[in-house]
């Protein structure tokens, strides 16, 4: 398959972030100006200075809580949770403010009320609408990410079998890379999918071909991980360390 099917969305990232951050500020006001008029209210100079402070509060809050990263690979409650937050203290703010100016009495409260609580459903369900439509261009092969996996060892097949558990991610394995100091493949059960070593991954990473590179080795090899992550650090490849999980919770259980 092409590159340019793989790369659909990818030249676009900072586009469509924009458009991301648009369409949430831009329904914040059109949601608010909604539930005043519905409710048979004269939309006046209040309610435009309060929608355009929720519009940069909003904004700010949003900023910090990281709303706006990549979606891929993170399950979909917790791509929701930074929404919730930045809405909520949005939403504080707001009631300070207005308690501050002493202007809360010129609000409808029922109106505002059903803003601020139709304002995260709005926008969840925008959200999951296009998880949904990226999930299924990605099972068909568009926009997806080739992923390499270091670690010829149970903790990378169970990276693997994650990844393939979950295609809307869009992730392609390309294949497992032995760490050739400390790893034999003898009974590995994936063997057949390590295609390499280290030196061969870090080589596909000069050149591009690859895009998430997860470091799936055990705890004790602290040493070994740094210097790979000084080698990938000049590459273009994402890096994430896969941690160990069964170790961490039995050095943990006492």
């Amino acid at each position: 398959m092409g590159t340019d099917q793989h790369g659909l969305i990818r030249p676009h990232v900072s586009k469509i972030s924009f458009l991301f951050r648009f369409f949430d500020i831009l329904t914040i006001m059109i949601l608010l100006h909604i539930s005043v008029v519905s409710y048979g209210i004269a939309w006046n100079r209040l309610y435009v200075i309060a929608g355009l402070s929720s519009m940069v509060l909003f904004y700010l809050f949003s900023e910090s809580t990281q709303l706006y990263r990549s979606w891929r690979g993170v399950p979909l409650k917790q791509s929701l949770m930074p929404l919730m937050v930045a809405w909520s203290l949005t939403c504080f703010f707001l009631l300070v403010l207005g308690y501050m100016t002493k202007t809360t009495g010129q609000f409808s409260r029922v109106a505002i009320g059903f803003w601020m609580l139709s304002v995260p459903l709005v926008l969840s369900v925008w959200r999951m609408g296009v998880r949904a439509f990226l999930g299924a261009i990605r099972r068909t092969g568009y926009n997806t990410r080739s992923v390499a996996i270091v670690g010829a060892n149970e903790l990378g097949a169970q990276m693997v079998r994650l990844i393939e558990d979950n295609q809307v991610m869009g992730m392609k394995i390309v294949g497992i890379f032995r760490d050739e100091e400390v790893e034999d493949t003898q009974g590995f059960s994936l063997s057949k999918m390590v295609v390499g070593d280290f030196q061969d991954l870090l080589a596909r990473a000069i050149d591009g071909s690859v895009d998430l590179i997860y470091i799936a080795l055990p705890l004790g090899n602290q040493k070994r991980i740094s210097s790979m992550l000084t080698a990938l650090g000049n590459t273009t490849a994402s890096v994430y360390i896969v941690p160990d999980f069964f170790v961490f919770n039995l050095l943990h259980s006492r």
